[in-house]
């Protein structure tokens, strides 16, 4: 090969390289912009009784005398992703929520690092269950399947 087609190759190669990189940049600009609040993850469209913010949540339930479903994540974690995609958009899980009368909010650790602290959380993903005083009734950590979660909550 001659020296002026490896050259081009390599700058062919550069280009590719930038505009791919820059193409996934404006996809996440875009998807950045998507969400609503910032301090929470991507969460399952179907779900009722779903609040996008911690300090409203904790309102709606004082004043309706609900519990809260905190479900701990964060964007790099490849578990908290399979709970949000399948455990939580699964229609048995969505009713027992229900049944529970349980406010739901997603909160990105990496984000909410306050409420990380406070409620110990060390590993993701973690579900939680608190009333509106903030005090936690159960709590587990790591990955659950439809028929886990439910058990779950259902003890």
């Amino acid at each position: 090969m001659s020296q002026n087609f490896k050259n081009s190759l390599n700058y062919i190669l550069a280009i590719l390289i930038i505009t791919t990189g820059a193409v996934l940049y404006i996809k996440d600009i875009k998807d950045i912009k998507n969400i609503k609040d910032k301090n929470v993850l991507n969460t399952p469209k179907n779900t009722v009784n779903l609040e996008l913010n911690y300090e409203d949540a904790l309102k709606k339930a004082k004043k309706d005398n609900q519990n809260v479903l905190l479900v701990f994540g964060a964007e790099w974690c490849e578990w908290c992703k399979k709970l949000e995609n399948t455990t939580l958009k699964d229609k048995e899980v969505i009713k027992n929520i229900e049944k529970h009368n349980l406010i739901e909010i997603h909160i990105d650790i990496d984000k909410r690092t306050d409420l990380a602290e406070k409620y110990y959380i060390l590993s993701v993903p973690v579900v939680s269950i608190i009333d509106h005083k903030e005090t936690e009734k159960k709590k587990n950590v790591g990955f659950l399947d439809s028929k886990a979660f439910i058990d779950w909550l259902n003890k």
